[in-house]
């Protein structure tokens, strides 16, 4: 069965620099942010894709993670265009945005699983576990935290990149929704990548993030027979690569640089 679920963009929060509890985050959402309800659109039943005959959990478990790396390290292709500074500022930023909606979301605990001091930090200012990644390359990192999520007795590790600038709560609801405990939900990137995923700990899951990763990831579950849904999300679409990226989202987002200069304070010394 694949679902198509569309999401609206909405506006960018301009909120004041960190808040510190969860409730901040949500008030500052509810004041600077219309509301919104997310568009469904449900293709047919059953529409090409093998169903699993075990039965679902009534109320599938995820767990979130969202990998991360040392910022010197992050967005290297943005450095022709965006000083060292300005590129640190903008990776913490969407950091942040991210787990925002995670947590907002309520879809279950959320982890970050590498960086650095700055990094860990963040995490900390919104109540996130971090941990020190052990591995060896994004598809090992998610590989681990499957196993771990699969041995918690979690239905589901959801993974999320940490540059989704654009991503809202509802846009992680709705992955959520779309899971019954047994079959995977991905979320597309514009250059066809693979912008989120839902992993089923019921079955395996291979992990295959890179070039063209989200035709490679549906190729290999219609392969092993396991059932997916894909969500048609512009807000979950959109990434940050290249420096057309960050043209773009300077004009979507107001005041986007004073946003980026606010975070500066969680830099390292």
């Amino acid at each position: 069965m694949e679902y198509d679920v569309t999401i609206k963009s909405g506006t960018i929060i301009d909120g004041t620099l960190l808040p510190r509890r969860v409730d901040d985050i949500r008030h500052q959402e509810r004041e600077n942010r219309p509301d919104r309800t997310p568009a469904t659109r449900y293709g047919p039943e059953g529409a090409g894709r093998r169903r699993n005959s075990s039965p679902s959990p009534m109320n599938p478990t995820v767990r979130v993670v969202v990998p991360m790396k040392p910022l010197d390290e992050s967005k290297q292709r943005l450095s022709g265009v965006l000083p060292d500074t300005r590129r640190r500022q903008l990776v913490l930023w969407m950091l942040r945005r991210v787990l925002s909606a995670a947590v907002m979301s309520g879809a279950g605990p959320v982890s970050v699983v590498g960086g650095d001091k700055s990094v860990k930090l963040l995490a900390s200012l919104l109540g996130v576990h971090w941990e020190k990644d052990r591995h060896q390359g994004l598809n090992a990192t998610l590989v681990a935290a499957h196993a771990d999520a699969a041995r918690d007795g979690i239905h589901g590790l959801l993974f999320l990149p940490a540059d989704l600038p654009l991503v809202e709560a509802a846009d992680v609801i709705s992955l959520t929704a779309a899971c019954d405990g047994t079959n995977a939900v991905l979320a597309a990137g514009r250059r066809g990548g693979t912008n989120a995923i839902i992993a089923p700990t019921t079955a395996g899951f291979e992990f295959l993030m890179g070039d063209d990763s989200f035709a490679r990831h549906i190729e290999a579950l219609d392969r092993n027979g396991t059932p997916w849904r894909s969500i048609n999300s512009t807000s979950l679409a959109a990434d940050i690569d290249l420096p057309e990226d960050f043209d773009l989202l300077e004009r979507q987002v107001p005041r986007l640089l004073g946003q980026l200069a606010d975070i500066s304070q969680l830099f390292s010394p």
